[in-house]
């Protein structure tokens, strides 16, 4: 039964059915050719100060208003796109994208960008779980399923063991399984030696 099959851990099925099964489902679009696909959880990753930050606005803006990066494919239709940005004061924001502080650029409307309440005592019990349920309620409020978290660290306060990123990974996952989401992830790497050379091991928490 229904019941029965929500309260057990895994379904088990013949490979061909499956199969089947995902002929009925549709091809998912690219969203920053096949770096990131629509309904998938992406890390972006790389060293300090190379622009990461940069890159994932300029990805987030192309989704908002339905137009490719130059030289990237970009298939979704235009859609709201939550970006959270825990790095960036608004002045900041402001600073770099906007020509000395005047002629701002004009994003799409589909955009909308969430930062942390600066008159918030933020004394919590549960930080983290106050964090994801708020995030959640800004997914309903604005109806995107697509969001990006600049950066993985204020969601969780200890990232550089794979055993402390599980529980957020398990919460992430439910967020995009329960509203279809596609998630881009801002993550950091530790400090390293600019002599060597960047690889999957250096994401934290890997």
């Amino acid at each position: 039964t229904e019941s029965e099959t929500a309260s057990t851990l895994l379904n088990v099925c013949k490979a061909n059915n499956d199969l089947q099964n995902a002929e009925c489902m549709p091809i998912p679009n690219k969203l920053f050719s096949s770096c990131w696909f629509e309904g998938e959880i992406c890390f972006l990753f790389a060293d300090t100060n190379l622009g990461k930050s940069t890159l994932a606005v300029q990805i987030a803006q192309s989704i908002a208003s339905g137009t490719p990066i130059q030289g990237f494919e970009m298939e979704a239709q235009a859609q709201p796109v939550l970006y959270f940005d825990f790095e960036l004061s608004d002045k900041s924001f402001q600073n770099r994208y906007s020509h000395n502080y005047t002629d701002n650029f004009v994003f799409s409307d589909n955009l909308y960008r969430g930062k942390f309440n600066r008159d918030s005592d933020n004394d919590f019990d549960d930080f983290e779980g106050q964090l994801i349920k708020e995030i959640e309620t800004a997914i309903q409020t604005t109806g995107a399923k697509c969001i990006v978290i600049d950066n993985l660290t204020w969601l969780r306060s200890e990232t550089e063991r794979a055993k402390d990123v599980l529980p957020l990974m398990k919460q992430l996952k439910k967020l995009q399984r329960n509203y279809s989401l596609s998630i881009l992830l801002i993550g950091h790497t530790p400090k390293l030696s600019q002599a060597t050379p960047i690889s999957i091991n250096d994401l934290a928490g890997s």
